[in-house]
């Protein structure tokens, strides 16, 4: 019997709804959408936390603290019954796992978890791997290989200025004459020279 083949007396269709209509037609005059505003025009819907116009409630509750959501660190899971999945792949990495339908193209980071059962000898290569896998996958005869992850770029130094040699100022040369009699330059100068007084002989 199909679905097509059924006749007479089927309760399977229901008379679509007639809406603006009037009043006859049991939804009222408005079609249940009230009057004027946003809500009785065609097309409207409602945001996601809308409160209908008053404060809602994502703005009242108070946003403190450091939240570590947009810098944690991302692992893409893969159980050690899904890597029997894996064929024909000597080393089973990103990109095999990719192959098999596993993880995303974009995934940065691979972490195995010890879900499930390995009869296969299968080398692992993996940002991180829970200890119940690693006992799997060597029990089974494989290999587990850890991948650091990549480490960011250091910041370039600038270079250094070349260290200027500081030198002593180099001290004025002593005068001859009087500074080498022990009187300073200035002294010699302010001192006035006294006038000779000539002799002369008594009468």
């Amino acid at each position: 019997m199909k679905m097509d083949h059924i006749t007479g007396g089927s309760k399977a269709t229901h008379a679509p709804k007639r809406k603006g209509r009037g009043r006859a037609n049991g939804r009222g005059k408005t079609c249940c959408r009230g009057h004027k505003g946003s809500g009785q025009r065609s097309g409207y819907s409602t945001k996601p936390g809308f409160e209908g116009g008053q404060m809602p409630l994502y703005r009242k509750l108070p946003q403190r603290g450091f939240n570590n959501a947009n810098f944690r660190t991302e692992y893409s899971i893969v159980n050690v019954g899904d890597l029997s999945r894996v064929e024909g792949a000597e080393i089973i990495d990103k990109d095999a796992l990719v192959k098999a339908g596993l993880i995303r193209s974009n995934s940065s980071f691979i972490k195995i978890l010890g879900d499930g059962e390995l009869v296969i000898a299968v080398r692992v290569k993996a940002n991180k791997v829970s200890k119940s896998a690693a006992k799997k996958i060597e029990a089974a005869g494989g290999e587990v290989i850890l991948e650091s992850p990549p480490q960011e770029p250091e910041a370039e130094s600038s270079p250094e200025e070349p260290a200027v040699e500081e030198t002593a100022p180099e001290e004025p040369a002593a005068e001859t004459g009087d500074a080498e009699a022990g009187e300073s330059p200035a002294e010699a100068e302010s001192s006035p020279e006294e006038p000779a007084v000539e002799e002369t002989a008594p009468e």
